[in-house]
C-alpha cells in the first residue's frame, strides 16, 4: 500500500489528474542527468533534481490548450531554460536523433510524466491522440477557446457569440476563453501546488543514480 500522501481528486478536470507514486515506484525511481544541463537531474517519475541546493524542483505549467508541466533549469552554457517535464524525461532516458519527432503522453494525461508514460510519435501521430483526448475532455465538460464549426454563423461550438478582433479577420470567444482562465486557476490552486508540495516531500535516494 502507498504512503504517499494521496490529494483529492477533482472531477472538473481529468485530464490534469495526479496519480500518487507508489512504494514499488519509489524503489525503483532512477536519476539521470539532463543533457545540456548537468546541474540537473531528472528521474523516471519526472521529478527533476537540483544539484546545488539538493532540492527538488516544484513545476510550473504552460500552455492554455494542454498544460504541459516545465521547470526552470540554468544551462551548461549559463542561460535560463524552461524545460518541459517530459521533454527532459525523454532527453536523458530515451534520446533520439530525429529533431522531428514529438513526445506523446500515452494515457493522455499531461500530468503523468513517468517514463513509462511517454513515447516518440511523429506529429501526425500526435495529432490523432490529441484528437482523441480532445474528445475524452469534451465528455469531462473541459472547454476550449478554440474556434469550432457551429451550426450557427458567428458563434462557438457552444453557441457563444464570437468576437472578432479589430483590424483583423480572427475570432475567438470570451466566455469560452473566460472559462479557461478560471481552469487554469482552478488547476493551479487544486492540482500543481499540492503535487510540488508531496513531490518535495519524497527524500531522493542518490543510490539510483544512472551514469550519464
Amino acid at each position: 500500500m502507498s504512503t504517499t500522501p494521496q490529494p483529492p481528486k477533482y472531477s472538473w478536470q481529468q485530464s490534469y489528474r495526479w496519480d500518487p507514486f507508489t512504494d514499488e515506484e519509489l524503489a525503483f525511481e532512477q536519476w539521470k542527468t539532463i543533457p545540456g544541463a548537468s546541474g540537473y537531474e531528472v528521474s523516471t517519475l519526472g521529478r527533476v533534481y537540483n544539484r546545488k541546493t539538493g532540492n527538488i524542483l516544484a513545476w510550473g505549467y504552460t500552455g492554455t490548450s494542454l498544460l504541459y508541466a516545465y521547470v526552470s533549469v540554468k544551462t551548461d552554457m549559463g542561460n535560463i531554460w524552461s524545460l518541459k517535464v517530459h521533454r527532459a524525461v525523454m532527453m536523458a532516458f530515451n534520446p533520439t536523433v530525429d529533431n522531428a519527432m514529438e513526445i506523446d503522453h500515452i494515457d493522455g494525461n499531461v500530468l503523468n510524466n513517468r517514463l513509462d508514460n511517454l513515447r516518440w510519435v511523429t506529429h501526425a501521430e500526435n495529432c490523432r491522440a490529441r484528437a482523441i483526448k480532445r474528445q475524452k475532455d469534451k465528455k469531462a465538460g473541459v472547454v476550449s477557446a478554440r474556434r469550432r464549426r457551429s451550426t450557427r454563423k458567428g458563434y462557438c461550438s457552444r453557441n457563444h457569440k464570437l468576437q472578432t478582433y479589430e483590424g483583423t479577420n480572427r475570432q475567438d470567444c470570451r466566455q469560452c476563453r473566460k472559462a479557461i482562465l478560471e481552469r487554469n486557476k482552478n488547476y493551479v490552486n487544486l492540482i500543481l501546488w499540492p503535487l510540488n508540495d508531496l513531490m518535495r516531500e519524497i527524500p531522493r535516494n542518490p543510490d539510483n543514480m544512472l551514469a550519464a
